[in-house]
């Protein structure tokens, strides 16, 4: 009768040490992962693109060469806002950055630093714009009329 009220004890010890064993363990995991979840979403949130005044211009020019769509001279601003929608065939509007527009507040006009850059579409002999120094930069060319 000793033996089993020794093992009985030995049995219920046992389980007592696993038992407070897990709830150190769920202690120490409350303490850690909040740190760990705050670092990982400050990283993520590092990666967030920065928002920017847009301002948007359309195309105002003699032709549609390359030449003339990456001119920045040849681009007009438009107060309203007004973009284009259709496919790769003519440059119509862009949206750009403050940091790209000389005079924002009074008579804002593209700044040589927005190295324009175009494509020569091949059915219409029409260039349309690709890309420009603003990496944030909207582009959105028009159909061929």
């Amino acid at each position: 009768m000793a033996t089993s009220q020794k093992k009985w004890l030995r049995a219920i010890s046992f389980i007592a040490i696993i038992g407070i064993g897990f709830a150190v363990k769920a202690e120490v995991n409350k303490t850690v992962e909040p740190k760990v979840t705050k670092k990982v979403a400050k990283a993520a949130t590092v990666k967030k693109h920065k928002r920017f005044a847009a301002y948007t211009f359309y195309y105002n020019g003699p032709s549609y060469s390359v030449s003339d769509v990456t001119n920045e001279s040849n681009w007009a601003y438009d107060p309203n806002g007004n973009t284009c929608s259709g496919v790769n065939a003519q440059a119509c509007t862009i949206q750009v950055d403050a940091s790209y527009v000389n005079n924002p507040s009074t008579a804002p006009t593209l700044k040589t630093s927005t190295n324009l850059t175009a494509t020569l579409n091949p059915t219409y002999s029409t260039a349309y714009v690709t890309g420009s120094a603003d990496a944030g930069m909207s582009i959105s060319n028009a159909e061929h009329p």
